[in-house]
């Protein structure tokens, strides 16, 4: 999974550590300009040193979302722990997303370049040729297939935290947008009837 994050105002005293959490983190503090402190280790460990001032805020992010704010005091005590929440299933969901959102583009560029070099074609009057190349257009995931993947997929990612949930389930919605969007099947439909249509022409 991809670590946590943080970020916090600098402070004086002695080099601290930041207590275990359930899962590696990324910390940066709120300085000007904001200093990035370093991931944890295995242990869920990280070293939090002194600044210019007493109290440093520290925000500990796992992936794109924030775990935590914590105000530390550097050398205060030998050791802090904090308990943070598991969010590796939101994490899951968002590298599963990123994937299926990219091959979404890709689909939508290889749709492009055949679409072109159908019209081309059928502007040449090579009817033959275009009916080869819309087969393989026709065979291409459409907008059915990656939808059901989808619905399919989604049932991985079920969680009893409301908050995680809403924020899982938004992903899946705003990539069902650009389906709807970007890989629509009527375009498709389109070209096969401008295929039929040089095909009446030229009878």
């Amino acid at each position: 999974a991809e670590p946590p994050a943080a970020e916090g105002q600098p402070a004086d005293g002695q080099p601290a550590e930041a207590a275990p959490t359930s899962d590696p983190a990324v910390i940066v503090a709120r300085e000007n300009p904001p200093v990035f402190l370093g991931r944890s280790d295995w242990r869920g460990m990280v070293e939090v040193p002194s600044g210019d001032f007493p109290v440093r805020l520290v925000y500990v992010k796992n992936g794109g979302r924030l775990l935590a704010r914590l105000p530390i005091v550097p050398g205060l005590e030998p050791q802090m722990q904090v308990d943070l929440m598991n969010d590796d299933l939101r994490l899951e969901a968002e590298a599963f997303i990123a994937g299926v959102r990219s091959k979404i583009m890709d689909l939508v560029a290889r749709r492009a370049v055949l679409s072109a070099r159908i019209r081309g074609r059928i502007q040449e009057n090579k009817l033959s040729e275009a009916e080869e190349m819309m087969a393989e257009l026709r065979g291409l995931e459409s907008r059915r297939d990656i939808s059901g993947m989808l619905d399919q997929q989604q049932q991985r990612f079920s969680t009893v935290d409301r908050v995680m949930q809403r924020k899982i389930d938004i992903l899946f919605s705003d990539t069902r947008e650009l389906i709807a969007k970007f890989l629509k099947d009527d375009d498709v439909d389109k070209l096969a009837q401008e295929i039929r249509a040089g095909q009446g022409a030229g009878s």
